[in-house]
């Protein structure tokens, strides 16, 4: 392989070297709403020498480009505490970006929740590092067999609305003890590919941290695979940036541009070694994977059935119960005629953040549409979002389930006047709380289900209510597990990844 490698490069001109080292066509990344929507992002290739462009798509929940499988939020799956099923579920999103042209896919999403009210806490699988490098590791073989794993965001990137300015002090026993283990389990699990983060680590942003990219990643932990920039501000330099390791600039050149890197190179400022070692790891892990020489778009056969199934199959398994008194859950069927269904999100496609975790999926199941299916055909169920309506129908009911939570409007990825970002506080609104607070005095059986990415802090109504149950943002098939924990035709086995702190 390394003798192929080296004569491709002696083949390789400038030019073509640098195409390999930057991002084309980026300018769909620029909104929520068309991001990986059109095209998976790319580089260019060399077709005479058969090299494929690198052709990254995304999705922590599920492939985002075309219509994929939405499964479970990562947070979700990191409730289900069960790296074999994290490895089916790598397994079906690497089909799938194989099947949408892509030949890497950036769904290992592995920073470390550090704080509860991080926007992207849903994107990743909890707050230990132990926990995290297992599941993260599974996930990676899963995806290999298909597509490059690309792991994300190293190192230390846990706010969401300073990203691009945001410098993290902190010192190097915390950093190799805390916030890069689960980085190493995954990198030897098979990860090709790392994502460097927006944000600065002591000072240096991590796509030009040499301590980071050259010292820990390449040098002591022996990473032999390659390097890309988180998109747009990922890169801020040319030369520091290529010096340090960084070996791809996406989703578009800038930084890395043509006539910027032989600028760079004319001034003695990098060398064509630096090049050559950048275009070395690149072709490495195209070559390992089988890239290089064949078609990069392959038809693929997908059992679209099998993978749904196996999201209802995540979604069961990451149901928390929080509390149940009186023993109201399981609902008895043969016990109630009427149900009322309450709150804004029981009838509300809420799969999670926009941006770089979107997935479109071909249909999915609302809370309300799940309990109308599964309550069978004598239980009349009625629906109210809220106000004097909801009262009424609770009062006149059997039992009453609350649906009520976060948006992508709450948490995610920050985007200026759409939402998203860190939470401004762990509560639920106080309208909610008062919802809640209104209902379980008018009806003893009640049921609250929360929607989130993270923890939410039920001290103001949870001793109001009898029993509660985290969700999660629970993907296409969310509603259906929710309505089979609620009627115990599943277990509610998940156990929280992050603590629930009662009050701030």
């Amino acid at each position: 392989m390394e003798k192929n490698i080296e004569d491709m490069i002696a083949q390789m001109s400038l030019d073509e070297k640098i195409g390999q080292m930057r991002g084309i066509r980026g300018l769909h990344g620029f909104t929520p709403f068309t991001y990986g929507f059109f095209w998976p992002f790319r580089t260019k290739g060399v077709k005479r020498l058969g090299i494929p462009p690198f052709i990254f798509t995304d999705g922590p929940r599920g492939i985002v480009s075309g219509r994929c499988t939405c499964f479970p939020a990562t947070i979700g799956r990191g409730a289900c505490w069960e790296p074999e099923l994290e490895y089916r579920i790598g397994r079906a999103m690497g089909m799938e970006a194989l099947s949408v042209g892509a030949n890497a896919c950036g769904a290992v999403c592995i920073n470390l929740l550090r704080h509860p009210s991080w926007g992207r806490a849903q994107e990743t699988y909890g707050a230990d590092t132990v926990h995290m490098g297992k599941l993260g590791a599974e996930f990676v073989k899963g995806l290999a067999e298909f597509v490059m794993p690309v792991v994300k965001h190293f190192a230390c990137n846990n706010i969401e609305k300073s990203r691009f300015r945001v410098s993290v002090k902190i010192d190097e026993r915390t950093l190799r003890e805390v916030y890069l283990p689960h980085f190493k389990t995954c990198i030897d699990a098979g990860a090709a590919i790392v994502m460097s983060a927006y944000n600065r680590v002591n000072g240096i942003y991590c796509g030009e941290n040499s301590h980071l990219l050259k010292d820990i990643l390449k040098g002591e932990w022996g990473f032999n695979g390659f390097v890309i920039s988180d998109w747009f501000l990922g890169c801020r330099s040319t030369a520091a940036s290529i010096r340090a390791g960084l070996d791809i600039e996406m989703p578009q050149g800038y930084y890395f541009l043509p006539f910027r890197i032989k600028r760079a190179l004319k001034r003695g400022e990098i060398s064509i070694d630096m090049i050559n070692e950048s275009i070395r790891r690149i072709l490495r892990i195209k070559m390992k994977f089988g890239f290089i020489g064949r078609q990069h778009h392959q038809k693929i056969d997908i059992d679209w059935k099998a993978h749904a199934e196996l999201a209802l199959e995540s979604a069961r398994k990451s149901m928390v119960l929080l509390k149940n008194e009186r023993n109201v859950l399981p609902l008895e069927r043969n016990r109630i005629k009427t149900i009322a269904i309450i709150g804004s999100l029981a009838n509300h496609d809420n799969l999670g953040s926009r941006g770089s975790t979107d997935v479109r999926p071909p249909w999915f199941i609302t809370p309300l549409a799940g309990i109308l299916k599964t309550a069978g055909p004598n239980i009349q169920v009625v629906h109210a979002r809220s106000g004097f309506r909801a009262l009424d129908v609770a009062k006149k009911a059997d039992a009453v389930v609350i649906v009520e939570g976060l948006t992508r409007r709450d948490e995610g990825e920050y985007f200026p006047l759409m939402g998203g970002g860190d939470r401004s506080k762990l509560e639920l609104s106080a309208d909610k709380e008062q919802l809640i607070k209104d209902v379980a005095a008018i009806n003893p059986v009640c049921v609250v289900v929360l929607i989130g990415g993270s923890a939410i802090s039920t001290g103001g109504w949870m001793k109001d209510v009898p029993s509660a149950l985290m969700a999660w943002y629970p993907g296409m098939q969310g509603g259906r597990a929710i309505a089979e924990t609620l009627f115990g035709d599943v277990n509610p086995s998940g156990k929280l990844p992050v603590s629930f702190p009662s009050t701030v």
